[in-house]
């Protein structure tokens, strides 16, 4: 379930608000009366994180059940845990309908809701991702306020790599990236790329989050292992338009026509060498030290050096200019 991180310990919060949190959002199923006198010092999804005092969510995912390691987590010092199912443990046992929806939400309520207080970008595609989330950071980075997620970990606006399970995922799990964007909280930060994986986006990891903008790079043939045919894929990865905020911004690969299946959004930008995108590149030389190109379209034109290797991360800067 990715690397453990370690966490500082937080002051104890009801267990009970955790509870009135997960009733709201319609999941609650039963919680025992002990729940209303307990407290909690954390919220974890992996058993082998769970340090004294803290809640355990049990997550059924699409290797290993969550439920096989309640009793583990008790054994480390859970003082709670959020089950689909009744469980013979000596600790409250919070019943609930959708284990990975519940984990998203106690995380949620636990850091007071991060993602709030940052603007944050999603990133997917099968290629590209992690280029043009590097990009992006670096365009928004003037600051020192911008950050990223992925696979090359959680880094911060200083370069300095927050502790995460990204890098080991993709995109967190639902607990794990709420305490990643509580932390870039702490640190200051004011903008987020992330990459969103179509596993993450199958699974709800960014459900409840408003994002400014979501980038669609590209699609071809991948992860059929987890998904169960190309359609699948696809609607996992058109899934990031439905984490859009009111205002958010879709930013589409032109030249890409499996995005042509997506209903057009409130706003969206194209990007891409095709002559009617939003944003394209008109001249460019690609050699040794990088790509040349002029950057064109209905914002404006200017002339950028890319110093990455390869004609296809020229797309991939059309993607974070367009962003």
């Amino acid at each position: 379930m990715g690397q453990l991180t370690e966490r500082p310990a937080a002051r104890p919060q009801p267990l009970e608000k955790l509870v009135d949190a997960l009733r709201s959002a319609g999941l609650l199923i039963d919680a025992p009366h002990s729940a209303s006198g307990a407290a909690i010092t954390g919220v974890r999804a992996d058993s082998r994180a769970v340090q004294p005092g803290e809640l355990f969510c049990a997550v059924r995912g699409t290797v290993t059940d969550g439920h096989e390691f309640v009793t583990d987590a008790v054994a480390r010092g859970a003082a709670a845990v959020v089950v689909e199912r009744t469980v013979d443990v000596s600790v409250p046992a919070v019943i609930v309908i959708d284990g990975q929806e519940a984990a998203r939400i106690a995380g949620q309520t636990w850091y007071d809701r991060p993602g709030d207080r940052l603007r944050l970008i999603g990133v997917t595609g099968t290629n590209g991702k992690t280029t043009t989330v590097a990009l992006i950071r670096h365009v928004l980075n003037h600051r020192g306020t911008a950050a990223s997620i992925g696979t090359l970990g959680a880094i911060a606006g200083s370069g300095e790599a927050v502790p995460s399970t990204a890098g080991v995922l993709t995109t967190p799990g639902p607990v794990d990236l709420q305490a990643t964007l509580a932390e870039f909280v702490k640190r200051g930060t004011t903008d987020v790329a992330l990459e969103a994986s179509s596993h993450s986006l199958d699974q709800g990891r960014l459900d409840g989050l408003a994002l400014a903008a979501g980038v669609f790079t590209n699609l071809s043939r991948d992860h059929l292992d987890y998904h169960t045919s190309m359609e699948d894929y696809l609607a996992a990865k058109m899934r990031l338009a439905t984490c859009l905020g009111l205002d958010g911004v879709e930013v589409v690969n032109r030249d890409d026509a499996s995005w042509e299946r997506m209903p057009v959004g409130a706003r969206r930008v194209t990007f891409g060498l095709h002559p009617s995108a939003d944003v394209t590149a008109l001249v460019h030389r690609v050699d040794a030290s990088g790509s040349r190109f002029q950057l064109a379209g209905r914002f404006g034109q200017a002339w950028v050096d890319l110093p990455l290797l390869g004609d296809f991360n020229v797309p991939n800067a059309l993607g974070a200019a367009a962003c």
